[in-house]
């Protein structure tokens, strides 16, 4: 709804208000050492501090009840304090990209197009080209999930198809609140079978002319005061049928 129909609802999760907060706690950590300054972990969690007060406003939905957002604010200086005392000094690896949009076409009609902003593109000694992306929920899939991820390995697709001179790539995710990071390398089939994947699944999508409303995350949803299937603070069991 929100990228289809453009509804703007002025709410935003307090997760994704504290991963925000984050990210850009460990853009300005990279983007300071392109100039050889490296801050102090004190820098960074003051930083973030002034980025969460800055940042914070009326519509930061927070749906669980028994946390306040000062403990919310306490995961992110966790996801920052993790990430600095398992990477310093910060010399592993040469920061090539930031917060880069990347983009590539799935089809050669080129109306499906995919895109998305990496984390942190860098390079290692050896020629490998990490992609790395940051995750600050508290939940840590096994390898096996990561291994299922479309999101990573279409990163790859989009990197190697901007940058052909990187062959040797390596996808890191970084789960920063239990200071957990899976490391994931993919095969030319690999890159393949992802990609069809994805064709099948938007072509799916495509097709689809109903869409069952369906419970799942309705407390922490913004959609809920336009939603039919949400009346009186309680979801019915209906059936609202949209058109594509």
């Amino acid at each position: 709804m929100k990228y289809l129909d453009r509804v703007e609802t002025g709410i935003e999760s307090i997760e994704a208000f504290l991963g925000k907060r984050v990210h850009e706690a460990l853009e300005l950590l990279y983007r300071d050492l392109w100039d050889e300054r490296l801050h102090e972990l004190d820098d960074l969690l003051d930083f973030y501090e002034e980025r969460w007060e800055g940042g914070w406003h009326s519509g930061v939905l927070i749906a669980r009840p028994v946390k306040r957002a000062s403990e919310y604010f306490d995961d992110g200086v966790d996801c920052i304090r993790n990430y600095y005392r398992e990477n310093y000094p910060f010399d592993q690896n040469r920061t090539i990209f930031l917060e880069e949009l990347v983009e590539f076409e799935l089809d050669r009609s080129g109306r499906r197009v995919f895109r998305g902003y990496i984390d942190r593109v860098a390079s290692r000694p050896d020629g490998t080209c990490e992609i790395h992306d940051y995750k600050t929920g508290k939940r840590v899939p096994d390898q096996s999930e990561l291994e299922d991820d479309r999101q990573l390995t279409l990163y790859q697709v989009a990197v190697q198809n901007m940058h052909p001179e990187a062959r040797r790539v390596e996808l890191v995710r970084h789960y920063l609140s239990r200071g957990v990071s899976f490391r994931l390398r993919r095969t030319e089939s690999d890159l393949r079978r992802i990609v069809q994947e994805t064709k099948r699944f938007i072509r799916d999508i495509e097709t689809t002319t109903r869409f069952p409303a369906v419970k799942r995350l309705c407390d922490w949803c913004e959609f809920r005061a336009i939603c039919p299937a949400w009346t009186r603070g309680v979801f019915q069991p209906v059936v609202e049928v949209h058109s594509t």
